[in-house]
């Protein structure tokens, strides 16, 4: 399970080490959940605009990007 808040503490910089499914399966998950003290906290700083994200190694940051893209799609289709 990835710590939102520490990834939100990290500048959102998502952990590298983890499959970009995994990062969007438990981020649709956090933004769903029923407690706002999970839904809304982290998972929405992680979410802000992708032009503010800090730079990370390009091909990471760019399936971020794309992973990012997924999940709002995933949350428009609730």
């Amino acid at each position: 399970m990835i710590d939102w808040k520490s990834v939100e503490a990290a500048d959102c910089a998502v952990p590298a080490d983890r499959p970009m499914d995994d990062l969007v399966r438990e981020l649709s998950r956090a933004l769903a959940d029923p407690d706002p003290l999970v839904r809304d906290g982290a998972p929405h700083t992680v979410l802000r605009p992708t032009s503010e994200l800090p730079a990370q190694p390009l091909h990471h940051r760019d399936a971020f990007k794309s992973a990012i893209a997924t999940v709002l799609d995933r949350i428009v289709r609730r």
